[in-house]
């Protein structure tokens, strides 16, 4: 009986440890760090997903639990713009996923179908560009829903899921840790743009520090790269490091951006300008700059250059009369300088791109006029005379009517 029973015991121990094994949970992961430089592993690390120090090879192989996937979904989405909070209940409100995941695992078919809501609700915030959708499947193991086929086509497309050589999916399948992360990592550069792109390579240009920033994009290349250079002048990249390359249609990082302007402030050497500034890069929640922290960054830049000032007053749907983002939109329209959408939209929430962010500043730089002073209302010695001639031809018809 005694023997038994050891041998239950025993039997019930290492069931335990495998299902700590196949039900791997974010908080609790423990293993040996790997030696090599694995993207998954340096992508959970960057965004604190795991522990990249106890993500050995046995664990990246094991089955991750649905409330780890979700929980480490829900930092990918904060990051990307996709939602506000790490908060899991706002991704179960949203119908991003299920309210009660377990420590259960989760399928492929399962963690595949909540990225697809989540792309959903991305279209829906704009956070996700919805173009040049294709209607294809190409898993041969996996016949997706009707309403799942548009955000499947767009995953596919953007190589956030792949199949193996052989066209399956495996849907059925446990998820692993690091077909998860694979998952996410994917989700989060294409949302955020940070992968290569087949596109205009501008020639590289230099900063005092002398490093060298390679500038990659699709449109307005030539555009894009003269605004790179007035910026440059302007000071714009003196705080600033990008890695080397500025990728135009991707998302810039609020501390970039904040740089971008503070750069520019500390060569016009305005202090109470450059604390603005640090006060709104400081007090943002978000990771990558949005509309509404542009504009009120750039009406910062406005009020430090003496510029003409027009009688403009503009009115956004979505922008709250007196709010503070209401107030630098108004102030960029006395200056000449508009933002909002033709449809009286201001969309404030939108990730902005290095494109946008470049057009605006430079619009600031170059396009807004001085303000009209005297010596702009001086005349010239031939007005001068004109005016003369003018006023003794009048004096003269004025002599002609009194004498008759």
């Amino acid at each position: 009986m005694l023997l038994l029973a050891k041998k239950e015991f025993l039997a019930g121990m290492m069931l335990a440890l495998f299902a700590v094994a196949t039900a791997v949970n974010i908080g609790s992961v423990y293993a040996v760090a790997t030696q090599k430089s694995i993207p998954e592993v340096e992508f959970s690390q960057k965004l604190g997903l795991f522990d990249a120090s106890r993500l050995s090879d046995k664990v990246l192989k094991s089955n991750i639990s649905e409330l780890a996937f979700h929980r480490a979904l829900n930092v990918v989405l904060v990051k990307i713009g996709i939602v506000r909070k790490y908060n899991m209940s706002e991704l179960v409100e949203l119908g991003i996923v299920r309210d009660g995941a377990t420590n259960g695992t989760i399928s492929r078919q399962g963690a595949a179908k909540t990225i697809l809501r989540a792309i959903v609700h991305g279209w829906y915030r704009e956070a996700l560009r919805r173009d040049g959708i294709k209607n294809i499947n190409p898993f041969k193991d996996w016949k997706i829903e009707e309403r799942y086929r548009e955000p499947l086509t767009y995953a596919i497309q953007h190589n956030i899921f792949r199949g193996s050589t052989d066209g399956k999916f495996n849907p059925n399948g446990k998820l692993k840790v690091r077909e998860a992360l694979s998952f996410l990592m994917r989700l989060y550069e294409d949302a955020t743009g940070v992968r290569e792109i087949s596109g205009a390579v501008f020639p590289a240009s230099t900063q005092e520090s002398g490093e060298s920033i390679e500038l990659l994009g699709k449109e307005n290349e030539k555009e894009f790269a003269a605004q790179f250079e007035r910026l440059k002048k302007a000071g714009a990249f003196d705080l600033t490091n990008f890695g080397g390359k500025i990728r135009g249609d991707s998302a810039v990082l609020t501390i970039d951006l904040g740089n971008m302007f503070l750069g520019i402030l500390k060569n016009l050497n305005s202090p109470a300008y450059v604390s603005q500034v640090k006060y709104y890069a400081q007090t943002s929640t978000e990771t990558y700059a949005n509309r509404d922290l542009l504009a009120c960054m750039a009406t910062s830049l406005v009020e430090a250059i003496p510029h003409r000032v027009f009688d403009e007053k503009v009115v956004y749907s979505d922008v709250a009369p007196s709010c503070e983002v209401d107030y630098a939109l108004n102030n960029l329209a006395r200056a000449g300088i508009k933002m909002g959408y033709t449809d009286s939209m201001f969309k404030g929430y939108e990730r902005i791109s290095f494109y946008e962010a470049f057009g605006l500043v430079d619009k600031v730089l170059t396009e807004m006029q001085p303000p009209i002073t005297k010596a702009s209302m001086s005349m010239t010695t031939d007005e001068v005379e004109a005016w003369k001639q003018n006023l003794i031809k009048r004096k003269n018809r004025v002599r002609k009517i009194l004498s008759h």
